[in-house]
C-alpha cells in the first residue's frame, strides 16, 4: 500500500515540476513569442521551439535514471541477499512504462501550459514591455 503512495506522491511532484518549468520557459520568453505571433508563426510552432526542446532531455533522462536505477538495484540485491530474503526483482522491461509515463507527464504539462502560451499578448511587443 505504502508503494502506491510514494508512487503517487512521485509522480505528482514530477507533473508539478515538469509543468513549472514549461511556465518558467514562458514566462522567461514572453516577448519574444509576442514578436513571433505579430510575425504570423503559429502557436503550435510556438509550443514546439519553446517547449519541444526539452523532448531530447526527458528521454535521455529517462534511459539514464532507469539504467542506474536497474545498477543500483542489482548490486543491493547483490550485496544484501546474503543477509536478507528481498522479494524484488527488476525486469528491462520495465523501462518502456517508464518512458510512456515520462512522455504522459509531459504531454499534459504541455497540454496545460498551452493556455498560458496563448495569454501571450501581441501588444507587449508593441509596448515595448
Amino acid at each position: 500500500m505504502i508503494i502506491y503512495f510514494v508512487v503517487f506522491v512521485s509522480i505528482f511532484l514530477s507533473a508539478i515540476i515538469i509543468l513549472l518549468t514549461i511556465n518558467l520557459v514562458i514566462s522567461e520568453n514572453l516577448k519574444i513569442i509576442a514578436v513571433m505571433k505579430i510575425l504570423g508563426y503559429k502557436e503550435f510552432y510556438i509550443s514546439k521551439l519553446f517547449i519541444g526542446i526539452y523532448i531530447p532531455v526527458a528521454i535521455v533522462s529517462s534511459i539514464i535514471g532507469f539504467g542506474m536505477a536497474w545498477g543500483i538495484i542489482t548490486i543491493s540485491i547483490n550485496v544484501l541477499a546474503p543477509l536478507i530474503v528481498l522479494p524484488l526483482s527488476f525486469q528491462i522491461w520495465y523501462i518502456i512504462p517508464g518512458i510512456l509515463g515520462t512522455w504522459l507527464l509531459y504531454i499534459i504539462s504541455n497540454i496545460l501550459s498551452w493556455s498560458s502560451l496563448k495569454r501571450v499578448s501581441m501588444l507587449l511587443a508593441v509596448q515595448g514591455g
